[in-house]
């Protein structure tokens, strides 16, 4: 009986142990809803299924959202990319543009520094020459041959030189104060210098070797005849002194400025005087007006240019635009 016993004994501890083992092999779900206490329970095939689902839904889930995220980045990431390559592509023009322009102020700053330079050694030497009034050596004969063309010529540099400063300033340039002070001078200075046409018209006798119109007869012209209006305005060549203004016998009513450094105008045959002797007149001041008085053959302006007292031709120093 006790032999029997244990063997019923053994038999059913095997038989626990392999449900206990057989249980093993499943799991249960528990649901248990908030609304009531009723408890829900699913296991065995059922539960595998419906969790392998819920795993395979959530891996689905997740990558879809995953590759929806990765699909809007890469597109921001690409619209990022093309803002930034057309700015790139914008930096690179204007760093280009600016480039073009400093290269630009770079050579004009290098032209400008030249100039300044050559203006400053021209300034000088003709400052020597003229403003500190060394033109004694200036000559003509009176044939009017330059013996010594180089005033002339100095001249006509000086209005280069002018119109240099003039468009240097215009363009906005800086210029140093010596430079100022340079153009000044120079400016003062030319204003003592016969430049400027006394009265619109035409030449109608040149200056040099011409046959007298009273005599017929060669003669030596010394100035330049224009002919013009009765009445017509004559201005003052030069800045500088009236050391003339009253009637003469061969050019009637006439008038002489005193330009300093050795140079004089004449203005002959006015038909009115409008300045007196010891007078100080500006460039282009009215001086006079155009008549016929004293030896003439009609209405016109006697013009003469003097240095030193010897006759040149006007021409060289006036431009009739």
């Amino acid at each position: 009986m006790k032999l029997a016993a244990y063997k019923l004994h053994t038999n059913n501890s095997k038989t626990e142990k392999g449900k206990r083992k057989k249980e093993k092999k499943y799991f249960s779900i528990v649901l248990v809803p908030h609304s009531s206490g009723k408890v829900y329970k699913i296991s065995g095939l059922y539960s595998k299924c419906l969790f392998f689902c819920a795993v395979c839904a959530a891996v689905l889930i997740s990558l879809t959202v995953l590759t929806v995220h990765t699909l809007l980045e890469n597109s921001r990431l690409k619209s990022d990319n093309m803002v930034l390559t057309s700015t790139s592509s914008e930096q690179n023009r204007l760093l280009n543009q600016k480039s073009e322009e400093i290269g630009q102020l770079k050579e004009k700053q290098t032209n400008l520094s030249s100039k300044i330079n050559d203006f400053t050694d021209m300034y000088r030497e003709l400052a020597e020459k003229y403003i500190n009034n060394k033109s004694d050596g200036v000559k003509t004969s009176r044939a009017g041959e330059r013996n010594d063309r180089t005033f002339v010529r100095d001249i006509n540099e000086l209005k280069a030189l002018l119109n240099e400063l003039d468009e240097l300033n215009g363009s906005g340039s800086s210029v140093s104060g010596d430079m100022t002070e340079t153009e000044n001078t120079l400016k003062e200075f030319m204003d003592t210098v016969p430049t400027l046409f006394p009265t619109p018209g035409k030449i109608s006798s040149g200056f040099g070797e011409r046959t007298d119109p009273f005599r017929f007869n060669s003669r030596f012209h010394t100035g330049i005849d224009i002919a013009a209006p009765q009445g017509q305005e004559i201005r003052a060549s030069a800045k500088g002194t009236v050391t003339l203004a009253s009637r003469t016998s061969v050019y009637g009513n006439t008038v002489i400025i005193d330009h300093g450094h050795g140079i004089t105008t004449m203005y002959g045959h006015a038909s009115r005087l409008l300045v007196k002797k010891g007078q100080k007149v500006n460039k282009s001041d009215v001086i006079a007006k155009v008549g016929s008085s004293g030896r003439s053959t009609g209405s016109h302006l006697h013009f003469e240019v003097r240095i030193n007292g010897t006759p040149t031709d006007p021409l060289k120093y006036v431009s009739n635009k």
